[in-house]
């Protein structure tokens, strides 16, 4: 007697009893190869974004604490001026951890990118985590800029085209994280099903 599989594919009878169908194989949806490719674009201009910074980034914000500095010794005339070896130390130190963080920076990206394109099970829910951070973190900044300003009467922050940028890039990482928590939840990681046996 051939082996028959339940209406709702959980269970195989096997001629005595019916047995639980154990299956680990996955089939790609309507929904995995757009995920993958956005999971890739996302991470893509950010790995773009990270490799510009060493070009402007340095500069702009040199002229944003100069700024500061200069509004800071206005207010404050009287206040000490910090000696110039711990300037340098202090250049020096935020300067090595721009460029290790630029780094680390890319090489998540690319390893996101890799992920997400090789389908790999355990980088979805790493991926899900990285987004939900960066959901946090870039908002929590670019709002926590505008209340410093609320406080202090004027803008004090960087540059305001980064903050806009920073607040605008909220709404596709807080999108593509929806669409990966719903996926995951409704079909699996890579919105990929489990397959059901075929039983003859």
């Amino acid at each position: 007697m051939s082996a028959r599989l339940s209406p709702d594919g959980r269970y195989l009878w096997n001629g005595r009893e019916w047995i639980p169908v154990v299956s680990t194989a996955r089939v790609a949806t309507s929904w995995t190869r757009p995920m993958q490719y956005a999971v890739a674009a996302w991470f893509g201009v950010q790995a773009l974004w990270l490799a510009s910074l060493p070009f402007w980034y340095i500069n702009t914000m040199t002229q944003y604490a100069d700024a500061m500095n200069r509004q800071n010794q206005e207010l404050n005339p009287g206040a000490p001026t910090p000696p110039p070896e711990l300037m340098s130390n202090l250049d020096t130190m935020m300067r090595v951890s721009f460029y290790a963080g630029i780094i680390v920076g890319l090489a998540i990206a690319v390893l996101a990118i890799v992920a997400a394109l090789k389908r790999w099970t355990w980088s979805y829910y790493v991926i899900l985590g990285l987004l939900a951070l960066e959901v946090l973190s870039l908002a929590f900044g670019a709002l926590n800029t505008f209340a410093f300003s609320a406080v202090a009467g004027q803008y004090v922050g960087p540059p305001a085209w980064m903050v806009w940028v920073q607040l605008g890039a909220v709404v596709p990482c807080a999108g593509l994280f929806v669409w990966m928590l719903v996926a995951v939840i409704k079909r699996g990681p890579w919105a990929m099903k489990k397959a059901v046996p075929q039983v003859t």
